[in-house]
């Protein structure tokens, strides 16, 4: 299995050649999320898969403008998409070079959440039969352990943790993935006690874990209502 920093940085190098088709059909990228063969069509796959993404992150129509997930909508599609250089992007957006580099990695982090995703759910080769029924049906059966529960084992596992304000991480998580929730229909409540005690983990890895299992959440639920007509929007 891929490491998450390997898999982000694959992911950056893919962004900045969105358009050279023939450098994304040889890309690392194209394989972990079986987008297809090495032919000449792999290339415009990775290419759409990638847009696609940056589409599952545009605020759904009626959300708040301007807010923090069209400032990261917006630095992607206008860098990415449109082929901006940083400056522009930075100009177009009226944010000094600080914030824009600040929006820069917060909207890489979220584009990176939903192509992570893509690979756990359906990218990674299975090692054998009883890993992949684990990431397809549910969490380890067997002596099979899914990726997810991996990620949740680090958690604690960290040699540096630090407290950590989970309510804040939570909600910094929700506000990532609340497009994409939305796009399939989906509300997500965050119902959480006030002043819940600060809980000892590594801040990266537990936000990692939080996006991967919601994730994994949204996916299973997808599957379990599509097609069944009008999706239910559960509280």
């Amino acid at each position: 299995m891929t490491d998450r920093p390997v898999f982000d940085e694959h992911v950056r190098e893919a962004l900045e050649h969105l358009y050279e088709y023939t450098y994304l059909q040889a890309h690392p990228l194209a394989a972990l999320l079986r987008v297809g063969p090495p032919h000449e069509k792999t290339g415009a796959t990775l290419h759409r898969v990638l847009f696609e993404a940056i589409e599952e992150l545009k605020p759904p129509r009626g959300a708040p403008y301007p807010s923090p997930a069209w400032r990261r909508y917006n630095y992607l599609f206008f860098r990415y998409v449109e082929a901006n250089t940083p400056a522009r992007v930075a100009q177009k957006l009226t944010l000094s070079e600080r914030q824009s580099r600040r929006t820069r990695e917060e909207a890489l982090r979220a584009l990176t959440d939903v192509l992570w995703a893509s690979y756990l759910e359906r990218g990674r080769p299975p090692e054998h039969p009883a890993e992949e029924a684990a990431d397809l049906v549910d969490w380890p059966v067997g002596t099979g352990e899914s990726p997810l529960a991996a990620e949740v084992k680090q958690i604690g596992a960290t040699n540096s943790p630090e407290p950590v304000d989970l309510g804040a991480i939570l909600a910094g998580v929700l506000d990532t993935l609340s497009p994409i929730a939305s796009r399939r229909a989906v509300t997500i409540h965050l119902d959480l006690q006030p002043e819940l005690p600060r809980v000892d983990a590594d801040r990266g890895i537990l936000r990692q874990a939080l996006v991967e299992v919601l994730l994994y959440g949204l996916s299973r639920y997808q599957k379990v209502f599509d097609g069944f007509g009008d999706t239910p929007n559960p509280a």
